[in-house]
């Protein structure tokens, strides 16, 4: 649901479709979404390490959408760099977007205060930062995935097999929810940025779609961790 809730929300119809912000965003968005096909086959069939190593590039690749989308400003930060990089880090990203749910908040006079930004951006942050301590060769990670090829105690076998462990699950729901909430908030900003008509039946679909897809999540989430 989430995946169709991206390659849907290109088609709606909006104010705001060629801008340079909404064509920069929508490559980084075509990559998350793509980063999150690769973390679900990964994840589904075993190789939870793997998996949390593209969603790190996840991480980075939906919040590169999430920020660029409505902001001239970064699309023409991100055209001046030559080297084609992004000019911000995962650290300035997430910083950037809590700034802009500060933002939102306040233009819908709901409570969002300086203790709420902090929190905000730390929390995603961490979530990056526990996903590249999975994707980095790390010992707490590599002993946690060692007894996936356990024959007997104490002892396992150097090969490649998918982990069925039962203690890997939540390790799985981790980098599954971290990656759905991050592409989740990346659709959300794409839509919001181009400015669509939402009186269209095709609108009411998309966002039906795109909130079922994060509540369902967290809703399998919550019975697994």
């Amino acid at each position: 649901s989430c995946y169709e809730a991206g390659v849907q929300a290109p088609t709606l119809k909006a104010k705001r479709q060629q801008e340079p912000d909404i064509l920069y965003a929508a490559l980084f968005l075509k990559r998350a979404l793509n980063d999150l096909r690769g973390v679900w086959i990964l994840a589904q069939t075993g190789y939870t390490s793997q998996a949390a190593s593209v969603a790190a590039a996840l991480f980075e690749n939906a919040l590169a959408a999430t920020c660029l989308a409505g902001s001239p400003t970064n699309a023409s930060k991100l055209q001046a760099n030559k080297s084609g990089d992004l000019p911000w880090g995962a650290r300035a990203l997430s910083k950037m977007v809590a700034r802009r749910w500060q933002d939102q908040a306040r233009q819908e006079d709901k409570a969002f205060d300086q203790r709420e930004y902090e929190k905000s951006w730390r929390q995603a942050y961490l979530g990056y930062k526990w996903l590249c301590k999975i994707k980095h060769p790390t010992l707490r990670s590599a002993i946690h995935d060692a007894p996936a090829t356990s024959v007997s105690a104490n002892e396992y076998v150097v090969m490649a097999a998918p982990d069925i462990r039962e203690k890997d699950l939540a390790v799985k729901a981790q980098v599954l929810m971290i990656s759905i909430s991050r592409v989740y908030e990346a659709i959300r900003q794409f839509a919001r940025a181009l400015e669509c008509d939402k009186s269209q039946h095709h609108y009411d679909e998309f966002i039906d779609r795109l909130q079922a897809a994060h509540s369902s999540a967290l809703e399998v989430y919550d019975d697994l961790v």
